[in-house]
């Protein structure tokens, strides 16, 4: 009866590995079969996001399951209406905006995710919709949702800068101080191109006089951003002044467009002498004249 009983308390010894064994097993491929996913889910969203036209491809891509599963943040901006408190549809606004930016990743991500803390800080006033610190709350967001899904530690924390800033760059006036411009520019750092396009895309205004005011003010941004010495490390090699000189032009949109060319090709034209980097400008310029 002991040998028995021993041989009993051996079997179930036995089963008992055996289970745990499966259990580890199981849990092993439920894990590698999660990367799996989520990793196609990624590489997914990255094509999606650097299409000629992503739109249409966006949409398709945020109503569906995996997305719901992956990136519930983006689902959430399909947000119902107030009955009484109207507002854009944050999803549609997103997506357009998305598809105003050039398509790079960074950027491209950015102009993605720049609205997902607008459902959680949503309040109403008589003053109508609030979402008070929604580019906070946005970046959290951002931050955790693209280390989830595995991307690189530096392209995250780039994105979540320019989803933390993109109000600030919106909300120039004339009546900033140069030490407001150059703070801006500080605290973008090297995303500071990246950040300018997104405000530029950020403004979705339908009423043309708005829309006009709006490129106006960002024109002038960029103008006094490239006339500081100060404002940042990675500035172009021409400032605002040496482009007005260069092209025979007054202060005006203009400037602030030869200001785009220049920050759009900063890694090209950093590599050059300012006389080439002169030549390149004139022939863009006669490029958009002709």
């Amino acid at each position: 009866m002991l040998t028995l009983a021993v041989l009993g308390a051996r079997g179930r010894t036995t089963n008992t590995h055996t289970e745990t064994s499966n259990k580890k097993k199981r849990a092993g491929s439920d894990e590698d079969r999660f990367s799996f996913e989520r990793d196609r889910f990624r590489a997914k969203l990255c094509h999606t996001l650097l299409l000629r036209k992503p739109a249409a491809a966006l949409l398709c891509l945020i109503r569906s399951q995996e997305c719901a599963y992956y990136a519930p943040e983006l689902c959430a901006l399909a947000q119902a209406q107030h009955p009484c408190f109207p507002h854009k549809d944050h999803l549609l606004h997103s997506i357009e905006v998305t598809r105003k930016t050039p398509p790079r990743l960074r950027l491209r991500l950015a102009a993605l995710f720049h609205d997902t803390g607008k459902p959680a800080t949503r309040t109403y006033s008589e003053k109508g919709v609030l979402f008070h610190l929604h580019e906070t709350v946005g970046a959290d967001l951002t931050r955790h949702r693209l280390q989830e899904l595995g991307f690189p530690q530096t392209l995250t924390e780039d994105v979540t800068r320019l989803v933390a800033m993109h109000t600030r760059a919106n909300s120039y006036s004339s009546q900033w101080r140069d030490a407001a411009v150059r703070r801006l520019a500080k605290d973008a750092g090297h995303t500071l191109a990246d950040l300018l396009l997104l405000a530029r895309a950020d403004t979705t205004a339908r009423d043309p006089g708005l829309a006009r005011s709006i490129a106006t003010r960002m024109d002038q941004l960029e103008t006094r951003l490239g006339a500081s010495p100060h404002t940042t490390p990675h500035r172009p090699v021409l400032n605002g002044h040496e482009v007005m000189q260069c092209l025979q032009l007054g202060p005006g949109p203009l400037v602030g467009e030869a200001m785009r060319f220049l920050l759009a090709h900063d890694a090209e034209l950093q590599q050059l002498e300012k006389k080439e980097v002169q030549k390149k400008l004139i022939a863009w310029h006669r490029s958009q004249n002709s």
